[in-house]
């Protein structure tokens, strides 16, 4: 997932397609990732890297 991230930020959609995860199972994902401060979310579920994963 973040080979996904790593060109950009990207829409949740657009991570599940990337990475063919279920977009439930991917939010929970990505909430966790957001806690630990790997990403960013910012309005309109846009998910970027932190500098932390970089």
């Amino acid at each position: 997932m973040l080979d996904a991230l790593a060109a950009g930020p990207l829409h949740i959609d657009e991570i599940a397609r990337k990475t063919a995860m279920d977009v439930a199972k991917l939010s929970g994902l990505l909430t966790l990732m957001e806690i630990r401060g790997l990403l960013h979310r910012a309005p309109g579920m846009i998910y970027t890297l932190s500098d932390l994963a970089g």
